[in-house]
C-alpha cells in the first residue's frame, strides 16, 4: 500500500496536514502523522458531517458546510488566515528588500567616507612635506592642497537618510495583518459593535463570570490560563481607541448580557463560541479583540456580521455601482466618492474606476 499525507485539519491555518505518512503501521490509509495521532486519540468520535475544527478536547459542535470539512464560521476563519498569511509574506518580502537597499546605501556611504578620508590624508601629507622641507619643495613648486578644498568633513559628508514614508491607502491596509485597523474599515463594519454597546446591563462586572465559563472548556490548565489572562488584561484596560473608553470591557459586558438572555441550548452554544473566539484573539490588538466579540453573535443575529477586508468591501461596492442603470459618468463619480471616503489615493483608485468605463 502506498503512503499518503496526513489529512488532519491544522489549527494554524485550518487546512489539512500534508506530512507524509508511510505505508506501514496501524491505521492504514487513515493513519495520521506523529503529531496529530495523539491529538485525535484524546478526542471523542467525530460526528458524520460535523466540523473538524478542534476546540480544547472536543470537536466543533457545528455542522460542516456543503463540500467542506469545516463549518461556515471556520471556513471564514480559514479565508481570513489565508489573507493574513499572504499580507505577512508580502510585508516580509518588502522588509527584506528595504533592508538590502539600506545595507547597499550604508556600504556606499562608508566607501565615500573612506575615499574622503584618503584624500584628506594625502592632502595633509603634502602640506607636512612642504612645511618640513622648503628646500626640496620651494614655494613655486609646492602643491599646496587645502584639506577643505579636497572634500568636506566626515561628520558632514552625508546628509541624513530621508525618513521612511508611511504607506497610504491600500498599501497601508495590506500591511495590517489584522486588516481592521483603519478608521474607514472600522466605520463601515461596526454595526455589531454598536449593538453590543447599546445592550442594557446590570452594571456588575462580568469578568469572573466569563472566566468561570472558560474554566470548563479549556483542554489544559495552561490553555485556560492563557486565554483567561488575556481576557482579564483587556477587560481591565481603560483605553482602546480613545482615553478612558473601556471599549473591550463594555462590549464584553453587552455580549455576556445578550448570551444570558438566550434559551439554554443557544446560551451553551454561544458560550462555546465565546471561548473559541477569545482563544483565537490572544495576541491581537484591541480592534482584533472587538471583532472577535462581534463574531460570537454572527449567525444568531443579522446585526452581527464578521468584519470584511477593505478589498472585499470595495469589490462589492463597485459591483453594486456597475449594476446601476445610470450613465457611466455617474457610476464613476459614485465610485470615486466612495473610494475617497475610504482614504484611497487617486493613483490606487484608477484600476477600480477603469472597470466601470
Amino acid at each position: 500500500m502506498a503512503g499518503h499525507n496526513c489529512g488532519f485539519i491544522k489549527a494554524s491555518d485550518h487546512r489539512p496536514c500534508e506530512v507524509f505518512v508511510g505505508p506501514f503501521g496501524p491505521g492504514g490509509e487513515h493513519a495520521l502523522c506523529g503529531i496529530h495521532t495523539p491529538i485525535k486519540a484524546r478526542l471523542p468520535p467525530l460526528i458524520v458531517g460535523g466540523c473538524e475544527h478542534v476546540i480544547g478536547n472536543h470537536w466543533c459542535t457545528r455542522q460542516a458546510a456543503a463540500g467542506e470539512r469545516l463549518c461556515p464560521s471556520h471556513v471564514l476563519v480559514r479565508q481570513q488566515q489565508a489573507v493574513v498569511r499572504v499580507a505577512v509574506m508580502e510585508r516580509q518580502n518588502r522588509d527584506r528588500e528595504a533592508a538590502r537597499a539600506e545595507a547597499r546605501a550604508a556600504d556606499a556611504a562608508m566607501r565615500e567616507i573612506w575615499r574622503q578620508d584618503g584624500e584628506r590624508a594625502r592632502a595633509r601629507a603634502i602640506e607636512a612635506m612642504n612645511r618640513l622641507d622648503p628646500i626640496a619643495n620651494p614655494p613655486a613648486a609646492r602643491r599646496w592642497v587645502d584639506v577643505n578644498g579636497v572634500g568636506v568633513e566626515v561628520n558632514a559628508a552625508l546628509p541624513p537618510p530621508p525618513a521612511p514614508q508611511r504607506p497610504v491607502g491600500l498599501e497601508r491596509i495590506a500591511r495590517d495583518p489584522q486588516n481592521i485597523h483603519t478608521t474607514a474599515v472600522v466605520r463601515h463594519t461596526n454595526a455589531g459593535e454598536e449593538k453590543l454597546l447599546a445592550v442594557r446591563t446590570d452594571g456588575r462586572s462580568v469578568g469572573l463570570r466569563v472566566l468561570r465559563s472558560f474554566a470548563a472548556r479549556g483542554g489544559t490548565l495552561s490553555g485556560v490560563l492563557r486565554v483567561a489572562n488575556d481576557v482579564e488584561q483587556w477587560y481591565n484596560r481603560g483605553t482602546c481607541r480613545t482615553a478612558g473608553d473601556r471599549l473591550y470591557a463594555r462590549c464584553l459586558e453587552g455580549l455576556w448580557t445578550l448570551i444570558e438572555q438566550q434559551p439554554d441550548k443557544v446560551r451553551a452554544e454561544l458560550k462555546a463560541r465565546l471561548w473559541e473566539e477569545a482563544s483565537e484573539s490572544v495576541g491581537m490588538c484591541c480592534e482584533g479583540h472587538i471583532a472577535r466579540l462581534v463574531n460570537v453573535m454572527a449567525g444568531f443575529d443579522e446585526s452581527f456580521r464578521p468584519r470584511v477586508s477593505v478589498g472585499e468591501a470595495i469589490q462589492t461596492k463597485i459591483a453594486e455601482i456597475a449594476k446601476m442603470g445610470v450613465p457611466t459618468e455617474d457610476k464613476v463619480a459614485r465610485a470615486r466618492a466612495y473610494l475617497t471616503e475610504l482614504a484611497i489615493s487617486a493613483e490606487e483608485q484608477a484600476p477600480w474606476l477603469e472597470a466601470l468605463e
